[in-house]
């Protein structure tokens, strides 16, 4: 049986860009419109996949 890989979004994989280059939370959040709370639960949930 194929263990099937995590995919990740769209939005995922802006804010994984965003996080890499080095941009806050705050900023990445006003930027994409989202919560911080919001950017900050995507970054904890694709920790626990990997």
């Amino acid at each position: 049986m194929k263990e099937e890989k995590p995919t990740i979004t769209e939005i995922e994989c802006k804010i994984i860009k965003m996080i890499a280059s080095e941009i806050p939370n705050k900023q990445i959040a006003s930027e994409l419109n989202y919560s911080q709370r919001m950017i900050e639960y995507y970054i904890t949930v694709d920790e626990q996949i990997r």
